[in-house]
């Protein structure tokens, strides 16, 4: 599913939707949204990168190279918040 920007806002719930995203590239079935992706070593380069790809896809955004930090990345309220920006 795609979103389209509206104003400065993105219909959909982004919280539950990167944590279908995280679940599909962990091929696992719970996620809790709040866990630390980055901090806690969840999630490496590769994962970084890849997640980076799949939020672009589904949110129909494109994340500058200065938005990827573990700042932005870290939790999915950090990503949505993100996303809101852009």
């Amino acid at each position: 599913m795609l979103y389209e920007k509206k104003g400065n806002m993105v219909e959909g719930n982004y919280t539950e939707e990167l944590a279908v995203i995280i679940r599909e590239m962990k091929n696992i079935s719970e996620f809790e949204t709040d866990y630390p992706l980055i901090s806690s070593g969840f999630f490496d380069s590769f994962d970084i990168m890849t997640l980076v790809a799949r939020v672009e896809e589904r949110f129909n955004i494109k994340i500058p190279g200065e938005e990827i930090t573990p700042e932005n990345l870290d939790t999915c309220a950090d990503i949505a918040a993100m996303i809101q920006r852009l």
